[in-house]
């Protein structure tokens, strides 16, 4: 894959889209994408729809470069920033580029019938998974499409507004524009007039800079502070500044220019040996500045997952594994990809603490891929995974814990009949009803049906009601006791359901007198004190 550099006199003489052809083109893009999502590959009717806008598409090209800006709303000319025509085409693609993090697009001259099939198959991919495997620059490169090129820019010239790059036949040629919605990160050049001033002057004239262009070299002679800093081990004093720089990329004051370029100072003097200078001091019970460094570590994101994940699971200190954790959900969703692929891991223990994490951040995209750890031969591992279920919900989950309900280990099966109740969800009512009704004549597993029943009760849903009133009713010969338990336990079920009909039977219950009857008071008593604080 060329390099960036590479590329920029190239893009110097990115035509406009003239209202007539271009708009054609435009359309036809969108009809070849909604193909390749509709149509088995190999379709004849797909090929055909695909194979005539690469025709078309060749065609306009026809020596030149067909660059498009991207915004939520619609697509732009990359010269000059005129709006493509407001079609519902033009407005659909630029929604499907838009989601996939694509800010630019350009499409070279030489562009080949495999790479653009190739580049729509992967705008029919799930665009999560695109940008979590490195986004669509990486997915291009990995499978060598050169004549499609997306996110590359020439960050000076658009800060500097100097239209000076020259194309490959030596002619000037004006730089390309930049829309308000680009996130890329780039070099900050400093500016020379600013090269003799302090850490300190630089930090308080960018507090006070309204204007872009000097605010993004001020932002690029700060870096190059930061790294000289970092090269001399001066990692305290880059406290501060990444403080700061943090501070500016959240000021919404600022404008998109002055806070990409604060963040992408920031991502270069945060990243590296700064973020192993953190990690280690977070391992130390006694450093004091812990919220600072979660917080730095956190925008820093992505760039401070594999450093943290490797230093946690060489960590046989508990505080110091508690910590560097924290940093993980701290992250958030940034850590997903690299957490889920350790749940592979041959060692039982990193496993638990990956699931464990991932519990925390409640990534309820990625419950599907927790199910083999369901399975896994460590029952600790088997348990941490329900748990992270737990803490992550929704209907798959509840599914998976539903599942876990035919275990033969019972201490699995327990916990999955306490996380059912922990969810509420009415779908699991009926499962757990067939624990609690399973002939058991002696009652060998009352721990479990005890279980089941508190859960019911959790879940709410007034359904089991007459089954539970049937088993507080009934009388049994043998293993009384026992069978008393799961009555008492039946009876605190029916009072968290409540409602007018649990309130009745409790009340004649009550009046029968024994165990049972003390256990319908105490809840009639504590439905009549929850009814009086709502009201």
């Amino acid at each position: 894959m060329p390099t960036e550099k590479s590329h920029m006199s190239k893009y110097s003489n990115d035509p406009g889209i003239p209202s007539g052809s271009g708009k054609d083109v435009i359309a036809e893009i969108y009809k070849s994408l909604k193909a390749s999502a509709f149509y088995p590959a190999n379709h004849p009717l797909r090929n055909d729809i695909i194979r005539q806008t690469y025709q078309l598409l060749l065609g306009f090209l026809h020596g030149k470069n067909l660059a498009l800006l991207i915004t939520r709303n619609g697509l732009f000319a990359a010269e000059g920033g005129a709006a493509i025509e407001n079609s519902l085409a033009a407005k659909s693609l630029a929604r499907e580029l838009f989601v996939r993090e694509i800010q630019r697009l350009c499409f070279l001259p030489d562009l080949s019938m495999e790479e653009f099939e190739c580049f729509l198959s992967l705008l029919t991919a799930d665009p999560q998974k695109i940008i979590a495997d490195g986004g669509m620059e990486k997915a291009l490169a990995d499978r060598e499409i050169r004549n499609i090129v997306t996110n590359e820019i020439d960050i000076t010239a658009v800060f500097t507004k100097k239209a000076v790059s020259e194309d490959e036949t030596g002619e000037p040629a004006q730089a390309s524009g930049m829309i308000g919605e680009s996130r890329a990160i780039f070099e900050l050049p400093p500016v020379d007039d600013m090269e003799d001033m302090e850490v300190g002057e630089i930090i308080e004239a960018m507090k006070n800079e309204s204007g872009d262009e000097r605010y993004c070299g001020l932002a690029g002679l700060l870096l190059s502070k930061s790294r000289a800093l970092k090269a001399q081990g001066g990692f305290e004093e880059l406290m501060p500044i990444l403080l700061f720089l943090m501070e500016q990329c959240s000021d919404a004051s600022k404008g998109r220019i002055r806070r990409d370029a604060a963040h992408a100072a920031f991502a270069g003097a945060a990243d590296g040996e700064m973020t192993g200078y953190l990690l280690d001091c977070l391992a130390d019970r006694n450093f004091k500045a812990k919220e600072n460094a979660y917080g730095i570590l956190a925008r820093l994101g992505e760039k401070a997952v594999d450093p943290t994940i490797q230093k946690l699971n060489s960590s046989d200190n508990i505080h110091s594994r508690k910590a560097l954790a924290t940093v993980l959900i701290r992250i958030g969703k940034p850590a997903v990809p690299a957490l889920l692929a350790l749940l592979k891991d041959h060692r039982w223990y990193v496993v638990r603490s990956m699931l464990a994490i991932l519990g925390e951040i409640r990534c309820s995209e990625c419950v599907s891929e927790l199910r083999p750890t369901l399975h896994h031969e460590d029952v600790r591992v088997v348990k941490e995974s329900i748990r992270c279920l737990t803490k992550t919900g929704g209907p798959e989950a509840v599914e998976m814990l539903i599942d876990l309900l035919a275990d033969q280990d019972q201490s699995v099966k327990g916990q999955a009949i306490f996380s059912l109740g922990i969810l509420k969800s009415e779908k699991a009512v009926d499962p757990l009803m067939d624990i609690v009704r399973k002939r058991d004549l002696f009652l060998k597993t009352l721990q479990l049906k005890k279980d089941a029943v508190r859960s019911i009760g959790l879940i709410g849903s007034k359904k089991p009601l007459p089954r539970l009133m049937k088993i507080v009713g009934k009388r049994h010969l043998f293993a009384a006791g026992r069978w008393r338990e799961l009555k008492i336990a039946a009876v605190g079920a029916i009072g968290l359901i409540g409602g007018e009909a649990s309130y009745d039977f409790l009340l004649s219950m009550a009046a029968r007198g024994g165990t049972v009857g003390m256990a319908c008071g105490e809840v009639i008593e504590s439905m009549n004190r929850k009814d009086n604080r709502q009201s």
